[in-house]
């Protein structure tokens, strides 16, 4: 089964989309279902609430925040220091905990809308394991693959 892991901005944007066809809600749905595995660190599920309370303020956005975690999220733990290490020079420092996390829970994509967050000279292209992709992208390799299906 494929297992991503979703970044806070890709959360978001599932959780607040006036469509059912955007990618992140679209990418969110596939894991309800369990066509895939979407996983998230408890960082990034601190980054959603705060995000949330600061830009939304909307009371009925944190109990669909904890529906859609309950629903398709699998909630990890935050990399150890040493893990994180390991990754340091693939990634802003800011984010290097987002790849460990990825890559130790054995996700083949980290899905962000943030893709200058990990630039090519960071080298986290040289993750072989792991492909950094947005919603969009990784819903139309997704669409592709199961076209060939019939």
């Amino acid at each position: 089964m494929l297992r991503i892991y979703i970044d806070a901005d890709v959360l978001l944007a599932g959780l607040l989309s006036p469509s059912d066809h955007g990618a992140a809600n679209v990418l969110l749905q596939l894991s309800e279902a369990t066509i895939l595995d979407a996983v998230a660190s408890e960082r990034v599920i601190d980054e959603a609430e705060r995000n949330l309370e600061e830009y939304v303020g909307r009371p009925e956005a944190r109990s669909l925040l904890d529906e859609s975690i309950d629903a398709a999220l699998d909630v990890v733990p935050n990399p150890s220091a040493s893990a994180i290490d390991t990754f340091r020079s693939v990634a802003d420092s800011k984010d290097v905990l987002h790849v460990a996390c990825a890559v130790g829970r054995g996700c083949s994509h980290l899905v962000t809308y943030n893709l200058s967050d990990y630039p090519p000279q960071y080298g986290a292209g040289e993750v072989e394991e792991l492909t950094v992709v947005t919603p969009g992208t990784l819903v139309r390799r997704i669409r592709t693959q199961m076209s060939g299906l019939s």
